[in-house]
């Protein structure tokens, strides 16, 4: 009963998503690619470990840097109040 309605969902949003204002290009090309239901299998992430610990990387680097630079200004923000 539940799948039946997310079914019923699904082709509502669909169409009512795809139009004549939009990209055809850019639409999913089945009803199926916009909403999947039921099924067990995730997508793989088109994000590669390798980008994933570049930018955890990048971020941690970034996180440090900020980190540094408020303590160093942390007494002219005290000042300002």
């Amino acid at each position: 009963m539940q799948e039946e309605r997310l079914r019923h969902t699904r082709m509502i949003a669909y169409y009512s998503a795809v139009g004549p204002h939009l990209d055809p290009k850019k639409l999913p090309k089945t009803i199926d690619e916009f909403m999947r239901i039921g099924d067990k299998q995730k997508k793989r992430s088109r994000v590669s470990d390798e980008m994933r610990e570049l930018y955890k990387k990048r971020m941690d680097e970034y996180n440090e840097a900020m980190r540094i630079y408020r303590e160093k200004h942390k007494d002219q923000d005290t000042d300002k109040k």
